[in-house]
């Protein structure tokens, strides 16, 4: 099978990813160049980055949603027209403004053996909203006033206002077993490390900073898997990666940089799969720490940096200019916003008018697992130079990373956000609202008072076009503050064997399923 990296993925394709390995002993007796399908095996997916934890409630990147989205599910899911439709709920009605009402699959069960059922859903949504369980998606779900179960398999969820984002939200709520979350606060499990979904894979052990085992779940209500397997493995070096890849020793690699796409597209044995997200990347300024609490420092930055040199130049087409908060596939999106064109002179001037005529000093902080954050990094210290601003770059690790940045210890910092729920509400509130500081999301620790308004507003606005004007004015204000430059909404880029049979493209949010494909019998893993 070969993916063609020539034509692009539509982004509202969102069919689920998925990929495999054989078991080498299921090979074709007497036959060393069989090609027939084979299920079982072992699938190995080589990461760049681990996850940070593996409770579905706490957790807020990429790296996790990627390895969790195959153990844990939500109530509802967006299709390939990217409407929300049921997944562990079997149908819901919106029955007033304030009520929305789901009817739950009854065949469901858990890793752990116990029942899905609409006392889980209960749970779920209380632990979420716990302020001990500390989650960084809280806010998500604040708006819920009561679960009532009507039955085993009903429930209403009510909101005590109309609150436009429910659904949304609900995509990215995950289930877990009530009886893990009692084990869990009692002491007796321990759900950072442990899991306890629905979903096609089970968890057999996570060694961290390594790789997540996983094996097929048998008793899964969808499709079972047809791998025996599937393993995570984390590789932070893209070129190790890639001949892990070559060198069939990994069915996937994920976060290919776009210099090497050509490399894998010569592979003989593989080839690139790239389609469009929901992301935007950005370089964030810490707008409490000074120099940068001053909007006129942060827009001379944002003039002084040329984010066309950083699309064209370091991702070599594979992503557009971004030109807003959200990207331009999420409801919400603008396309009438103030932008900064690249403008060194204006951005001297700029900096004079602050009180620099002659720079500053500071520091770029980004993460050691994503190569490209680091070259953007040196391409924005050499364009901060030209403005007599001096900056040292640093690196951390992922988990540091995140940490560091959530406690506000950076001035300069690069980051994305995936807006995965497609609704403007979780690609802007958690950003940008003043009760999101730190691990929410709002790491430059920006707080505008009518931004937090119009947020709030577009929360329980029912109009659609109505949402869309609010979001548009909360915006505008975000733009001509600057507490962020965006640079780039990014593809996704992977790579995939040609072993790997009944392979579908990415979900735009970054998730990847594995329980659908079927390997080649001529596997040599």
């Amino acid at each position: 099978m070969k993916l063609s990296s020539k034509a692009l993925v539509p982004i509202l394709v969102i069919a689920m990813m998925i990929g495999c390995s054989d078991d080498p002993s299921s090979s074709t007796e007497g036959d060393t160049n069989a090609t027939a399908s084979s299920t079982g095996g072992d699938l190995r997916f080589a990461i760049a980055t681990d996850a940070v934890i593996l409770d579905p409630h706490r957790f807020n990147d990429v790296a996790t949603s990627l390895v969790l989205s195959n153990s844990y599910e939500s109530l509802v899911m967006h299709d390939d027209d990217m409407e929300i439709v049921p997944r562990l709920a079997e149908s819901f009605e919106q029955i007033d403004e304030v009520t929305l009402e789901m009817v739950l699959r009854n065949d469901v069960t858990f890793h752990d053996g116990s029942s899905f059922d609409a006392y889980t859903v209960e749970a779920n949504i209380e632990r979420i909203q716990d302020p001990e369980t500390a989650s960084p998606r809280a806010f998500m779900y604040d708006a819920i006033k009561e679960v009532n179960v009507i039955d085993d398999y009903t429930i209403h969820i009510n909101t005590d206002e109309p609150y436009a984002p429910l659904l949304a939200n609900l995509t990215s709520l995950s289930m877990i077993s009530s009886e893990a979350i009692d084990k869990h606060e009692s002491g007796e499990l321990d759900l950072s490390v442990e899991i306890a979904g629905t979903g096609p894979f089970s968890l057999i052990n996570w060694e961290q900073g390594n790789e997540v085992h996983y094996e097929a779940y048998e008793e899964y209500w969808g499709n079972v898997a047809n791998i025996d397997t599937l393993t995570f493995q984390v590789v932070p070096e893209e070129g190790t990666r890639l001949a892990m890849l070559e060198n069939e020793e990994a069915h996937v690699v994920d976060n290919i940089e776009p210099t090497n796409m050509s490399r894998v597209e010569a592979m003989p044995n593989a080839d690139v799969s790239v389609s469009n997200g929901l992301r935007t990347e950005y370089i964030g300024f810490n707008v409490q720490k000074e120099p940068f609490d001053d909007p006129l420092v942060r827009k001379a930055l944002a003039h002084a940096i040329d984010a066309n040199t950083i699309t064209e130049g370091i991702y070599e087409g594979y992503g557009v200019r971004a030109t807003a908060p959200i990207s331009e596939h999420v409801f919400g999106y603008s396309n009438q916003l103030t932008n900064y064109p690249y403008d060194v002179d204006l951005a001297k001037q700029l900096l004079e008018e602050a009180g620099f005529p002659d720079g500053f000093e500071t520091t770029i902080l980004t993460n050691d697992a994503h190569p490209m954050r680091i070259q953007i990094a040196e391409v924005i210290q050499s364009q901060l130079e030209d403005v007599g601003v001096r900056a040292q770059i640093h690196s951390m690790e992922w988990g540091a990373y995140l940490d560091a940045t959530a406690n506000g210890e950076q001035e300069i910092y690069m980051l994305g956000w995936t807006t995965s729920n497609a609704d403007a509400d979780f690609g802007l509130f958690p950003m940008y609202h003043s009760d999101s500081f730190g691990y929410t999301g709002n790491r430059s620790f920006y707080s505008n008072d009518e931004v937090d308004a119009l947020l709030e507003e577009a929360k329980v606005e029912m109009d659609e076009e109505k949402r869309l004007e609010l979001y548009e004015e909360a915006m505008e204000i975000i733009m001509i503050e600057a507490p962020k430059v965006f640079t780039v909404q990014e593809q996704l880029r992977i790579g995939v064997s040609d072993n790997v049979n009944d392979f579908s493209p990415q979900h735009p949010s970054g998730r990847l399923l594995f329980n659908e494909v079927t390997i080649s019998s001529d596997e040599t893993y």
